[in-house]
């Protein structure tokens, strides 16, 4: 799914020192968007969830499980606009979970389709055959998306799971990813890092 409106978006590794980044980054999301990518529960006070995503952002990069990457608003040069990740699955080292989170002002620009494409091409060079997105039960457009693409596999009654066969290199299966990739952009998936 290519935007040939957009710009030629860079894609930057993130480490431990972009920590604070991150954080920004998810606070700058609504409450309800948080929920979906990491699960209900989260405190609701301004302070205490700034510390919850700390921990979870402190805790993803600590489980060195993930690779993590990101695209910077092309105005400052610092503020995270879109990041993601992908890692392979615990249980099956050839499935890449991934994850992405674009702000709402810069959603519909690309972003998603250039981090899904990043993660696909970083999954396939280090061995994986699968890509898997966790999304929650009520997030109904995904359900619906992943009905007519028959890739809908529920894992059990709260999350669901969508995969995808990555052919190495394979533009068909970055194409879905995108698409897929576009609408979790939008509707708020569950985030795999938060339970990697």
């Amino acid at each position: 799914m290519e935007n040939s409106a957009a710009p030629n978006w860079s894609v930057i590794g993130l480490t431990e020192v972009h920590i604070e980044a991150l954080v920004e980054h998810y606070m700058q999301l609504s409450y309800d968007d948080l929920c979906l990518r990491f699960c209900a529960g989260l405190p609701k006070t301004p302070e205490r969830l700034r510390e919850r995503m700390k921990d979870v952002v402190e805790g993803m990069f600590a489980k060195k499980v993930a690779e993590h990457f990101g695209i910077v608003d092309p105005a400052d040069g610092k503020a995270l606009i879109g990041v993601a990740c992908w890692g392979p699955c615990r249980n099956d080292p050839k499935i890449a979970d991934f994850g992405v989170s674009v702000l709402p002002a810069w959603r519909g620009k690309g972003l998603t389709e250039v981090l899904a494409d990043h993660a696909c091409i970083d999954a396939v060079r280090a061995g994986c055959t699968t890509m898997r997105v966790d999304y929650l039960h009520e997030n109904a457009p995904v359900q619906q998306l992943l009905s007519r693409l028959n890739q809908f596999l529920p894992l059990n009654w709260v999350r669901q799971s969508a995969t995808l066969s990555l052919q190495p290199y394979a533009e068909e299966a970055r194409r879905q990813l995108g698409l897929l990739a576009a609408l979790l952009e939008v509707v708020g998936p569950s985030s795999p890092t938060a339970k990697l």
